[in-house]
C-alpha cells in the first residue's frame, strides 16, 4: 500500500536526472501519443517482413532484361523500390516505436528533417507510379497510335523522374523548416551521505520533431500541407486510377463484344479471332493486375483518408489511437501485399517467380517477350 520502502543505503552516490522543459506550455503531440499498447505488435513486424521479402522478389522479376523492354514492368520495378523505401523507413520507425518506445526523428533536427522527408516522399511517389501505370494502360488500349510513342522504357524513365521531382518539390518543406529545439533544464540530485544532497541544475537542448506552436509553418502544416497530403496520397491518385480502369475496362468489354458478334455472323473468322485472342488475353492479364492493383489502394487507403478527415485533429483522444493504429497499418498493407496480388493475376509473373525458383524447369529457348504474349 505504501510503496516499496526505500534503504539508507540505496540513496548512497545516486544520481537522478530529471528533465523538466523550460517553458512547459504544451506545443507538440509526440508521435508516441499516437499509439494504442492495446493493438497487437506483432502485425507491423509481419507486413514488415512480407513486404520487405515480396518487394524484393518483384523488383528481380521486374527487372530482368527482357522484362525491362516494356514500360509497364518498368513502372512495376520502380514500385517496388518505392515500396521497399517506404516500409523500411515508415513502418520501421513505427516499429521502433512500439518495440522499444524509441522516436529516431527527434534524436537531431537532421535526422528529423531527413527521415520525415523521405517518408512523406516515398508515399506521395509510391501513389504516383501506381496513377502512371494506370495512365501507361489506358494510352495503350484507347489510343493504338499515340502508345506507339508514350508506352516505350524511354518515355516510362522520363515519366518516373518527374514523379521523383513533383514527390520532391511537395515535401521539400520538411527537409527545411521541421524540427527545432527545446531547452530543457535537468535537475541533477546527487547523494552526499544519508542525509544532505546536492542539487544542480543544467540546461541543454532537445530536439523536437514538428512544427513549433503559432509559428507560420505551423499554420501552413495543418490545414494546408494535411489537405495536399491527402490529395497526393490517396484522393488525385485515385480517381486517376479510376478512370483510367474505366477505360480500359471499355475497351476490353467493347473488343469482347465485337469478336462474338463477328464470331456469330461469320464463322470464317474463327481463326482470325484466335490469332486476336492473345493479344486481348494479354491486355485483360494486364487489366486483371492494374484493377486489382486500384481496388486494393482504394480499399487500404481510403479507410485513412476518412478517419483523418473525421477525427480532424482527435487522434490521439481516447479509443480514437486504435483506430488510427488500424488505418495506418492498413495503408501501410498496400505496399506490403503486391507481390500476393502479382501472384494471383498474372500468369508471366508466376511463370517467372516459379524460374526463379526452380520450380519448374521451362526450355531456355522461352523468353520473358514470349511470357508476356500471355498477359
Amino acid at each position: 500500500m505504501f510503496g516499496n520502502v526505500i534503504e539508507p543505503k540505496d540513496l548512497v552516490n545516486n544520481i537522478t536526472n530529471i528533465e523538466i522543459p523550460i517553458d512547459t506550455e504544451p506545443k507538440f503531440v509526440s508521435f508516441e501519443d499516437y499509439f494504442d499498447p492495446r493493438f497487437p505488435r506483432w502485425i507491423s513486424i509481419a507486413l514488415f517482413f512480407i513486404g520487405l521479402i515480396g518487394n524484393t522478389i518483384c523488383l528481380i522479376i521486374f527487372s530482368q532484361k527482357n522484362m525491362r523492354k516494356y514500360s509497364t514492368f518498368v513502372y512495376l520495378a520502380f514500385l517496388s523500390i518505392v515500396d521497399l523505401f517506404v516500409l523500411t523507413l515508415g513502418l520501421g520507425d513505427i516499429i521502433l516505436i512500439s518495440y522499444l518506445h524509441y522516436v529516431i526523428r527527434n534524436q537531431s533536427l537532421i535526422i528529423c528533417r531527413l527521415l520525415s522527408f523521405l517518408i512523406y516522399a516515398s508515399t506521395h511517389l509510391s501513389s504516383f507510379i501506381l496513377a502512371s501505370v494506370s495512365i501507361d494502360r489506358a494510352i495503350a488500349t484507347n489510343f493504338i497510335n499515340f502508345s506507339k510513342i508514350y508506352c516505350k522504357p524511354k518515355v516510362a524513365y522520363r515519366i518516373i523522374f518527374i514523379n521523383i521531382f513533383l514527390a520532391t518539390l511537395i515535401n521539400f518543406h520538411s527537409f527545411i523548416f521541421l524540427g527545432y529545439e527545446e531547452q530543457v533544464l535537468v535537475e541533477n540530485f546527487t547523494s552526499v551521505d544519508y542525509l544532505e544532497f546536492n542539487l544542480t541544475h543544467e540546461s541543454k537542448s532537445s530536439c523536437i520533431c514538428g512544427s513549433q506552436n503559432g509559428t507560420i509553418y505551423d499554420k501552413f502544416l495543418d490545414p494546408y500541407f494535411k489537405l495536399i497530403d491527402l490529395l497526393s496520397y490517396a484522393i488525385i491518385p485515385f480517381f486517376i486510377m479510376a478512370i483510367s480502369s474505366y477505360m480500359i475496362i471499355r475497351v476490353i468489354l467493347l473488343s469482347n463484344k465485337r469478336l462474338n458478334r463477328n464470331k456469330k455472323q461469320h464463322q470464317s473468322l474463327l481463326n482470325k479471332k484466335q490469332t486476336q485472342s492473345k493479344s486481348t488475353n494479354k491486355a485483360k492479364h494486364l487489366t486483371y493486375t492494374l484493377i486489382t492493383l486500384n481496388c486494393l489502394f482504394f480499399c487500404l487507403v481510403s479507410p485513412l483518408v476518412l478517419v483523418l478527415i473525421l477525427l480532424n485533429g482527435k487522434e490521439t483522444d481516447g479509443s480514437n489511437k486504435i483506430v488510427i493504429n488500424i488505418v495506418y497499418l492498413l495503408a501501410y498493407s498496400n505496399h506490403s501485399f503486391n507481390f500476393v496480388l502479382y501472384g494471383f493475376s498474372s500468369p508471366p509473373f508466376r511463370e517467372s517467380l516459379f524460374r526463379l525458383l526452380r520450380i519448374n524447369q521451362i526450355p531456355k529457348s522461352t523468353n520473358v517477350a514470349n511470357l508476356n504474349n500471355k498477359l
